[in-house]
């Protein structure tokens, strides 16, 4: 189940300056071969949810503009998916399967423990804070990734992506953190470790960087 409550229509303001401020800051793993990288198919990853989500019983929450979206009940194995939002807020401040974003826009998304992956798929200008034990992300731009992750963030087709640490909390995340295998140490750094998979030169890639510490926003909900 889920709720949503409408939004006043915003005011009409002129755009935003552009996000990135200064140089992309270089990863720790800047110098790694490209052959190191572990996926040769990052879609391959995306194919194989997508086999899983039509034979589970996944929620489809779509079509959705200008409102509050509040996930109130999911089991901890159920795949949530996102489609065609925006200008939402969205809470899903319980643990799950795996949660899919397509074709978001200017969305603040809020996400508990993910046991599995996140998948976003043409995402524009949108806040996300994630924890899941893996994120692979596509055709996105201008978008915020707050992440508590296993493994390196992985993005293609992608620009003006800027990451930083999980900065969310609520009263039961500990509890749901440990529940869903998300509480190993590693979790604290893997969210710098960023792959533009579609760089291949061994110079930082322009597509992305460290959101600076004094941008950075955290919630408590």
């Amino acid at each position: 189940k889920f709720s949503f409550k409408q939004k006043p229509a915003p005011a009409k303001t002129a755009d935003p300056e552009p996000a990135s401020a200064g140089a992309p800051a270089v990863p720790d793993t800047a110098g790694r071969e490209h052959a190191e990288k572990p996926l040769a198919q990052p879609r391959a990853a995306e194919a194989l949810l997508e086999k899983m989500s039509s034979d589970r019983n996944e929620l489809l929450v779509s079509d959705k503009h200008d409102s509050t979206l509040a996930v109130d009940e999911v089991g901890a194995d159920q795949d949530v998916r996102f489609m065609d939002v925006s200008g939402c807020e969205i809470k899903v401040l319980h643990q799950s399967g795996s949660v899919r974003f397509i074709n978001l826009r200017n969305c603040r998304v809020y996400i508990g423990p993910v046991a599995g992956s996140c998948f976003f798929e043409n995402c524009h200008e949108c806040q996300f804070y994630i924890a899941s034990r893996q994120v692979r992300i596509h055709d996105s731009t201008s978008c915020d990734f707050y992440l508590h992750v296993l493994s390196r963030p992985i993005f293609e087709h992608c620009s003006k992506l800027r990451f930083a640490p999980y900065l969310l909390d609520y009263s039961s995340l500990a509890g749901q953190l440990e529940a869903a295998g998300l509480d190993a140490p590693r979790a604290a750094d893997c969210w710098r470790d960023v792959d533009d998979f579609r760089w291949l030169r061994q110079q930082q890639s322009p597509n992305w960087c460290i959101l600076p510490e004094a941008e950075r926003v955290k919630h408590r909900l």
